[in-house]
């Protein structure tokens, strides 16, 4: 009789353990294509929303893939973002990342809301979902909604949504700088060797003398420095070599001190 009482017991523990799972939604703020993996599980979707459920509650780390396709179809990913996020038992955490403003923000929301029996990770859109705790996107986010020009028509019309947005006109090209991510990773090689920020600095102005980057590219140059005052003088030095000034402004979230962005932002106004 103990033993069926214990066994009892031991089913509803595991009912209430299982109700207490929670839910992660992931998804960009341009509505582009990628991959997600969640801790190290790799979900090979290339969707533009992509749900990971059955989650212990706690602190998950999560690595997004961008996937761009190149004129014969194939498919090249790169890591744009890798972090820890919080989820909370019976809850929803609806992440959504900007890659171009590299900002992120997540909105929780009750489990029973969604769909009842949702299969453990799907690919939906939910652009009509309101992300109150989400960062607004990037004007450069904003302006790759239109479609990815680097994706083939096959891949853009997998659903119903991608082939309305396949007659859209198509995005101009966004200003590409004259260095590869591969280039910029051994870049930051080279700076992570330096001791201080001043040799920071003269390697960064060594290095891009002769270079064009984007404001993208400069944001994670900017998170190699440590001193608020040298990504200043870096920002300051590279408006020039940067392809689209247009966006400048979406680098200004690297800085702590309104000063430092009134400095840069006076700094702009006077080479205009």
């Amino acid at each position: 009789m103990k033993r069926i009482a214990s066994l009892i017991l031991a089913v509803l523990a595991l009912n209430g353990l299982a109700k207490a799972q929670s839910v992660l939604n992931v998804r960009l703020a341009d509505n582009s294509r990628f991959n997600v993996a969640v801790n190290g599980r790799y979900f090979d979707r290339k969707g533009t929303s992509i749900t990971v459920g059955d989650l212990p509650a706690g602190n998950h780390y999560v690595k997004i893939f961008k996937v761009s396709y190149d004129r014969w179809g194939r498919v090249f990913e790169r890591t744009i973002f890798q972090g820890t996020v919080r989820t909370r038992n019976g809850m929803i955490s609806q992440m959504v990342y900007d890659p171009y403003a590299r900002r992120m923000g997540v909105n929780l929301i009750p489990d029973n809301s969604y769909v009842a029996n949702r299969p453990v990770y799907d690919d939906e859109n939910q652009s009509s979902k309101r992300y109150n705790e989400a960062p607004q996107p990037s004007r450069m986010a904003q302006q790759s909604k239109v479609v990815d020009e680097n994706e083939p028509a096959s891949a853009i019309a997998d659903n119903e949504d991608q082939k309305t947005q396949s007659n859209l006109p198509a995005a101009s090209p966004l200003p590409q700088g004259s260095m590869t991510d591969a280039e910029i990773d051994a870049l930051k090689v080279k700076v992570d060797g330096q001791k201080t920020d001043t040799e920071k600095l003269k390697l960064l102005k060594s290095e891009l003398r002769k270079e064009t980057i984007t404001t993208f590219q400069l944001s994670s140059i900017l998170d190699w420095l440590l001193f608020e005052s040298t990504k200043v003088e870096l920002a300051k030095w590279t408006y020039f070599i940067t392809e689209d000034k247009d966006f400048y402004t979406d680098v200004f979230s690297k800085f702590s001190y309104q000063s430092s962005k009134d400095e840069l932002k006076q700094y702009i106004e006077n080479k205009k």
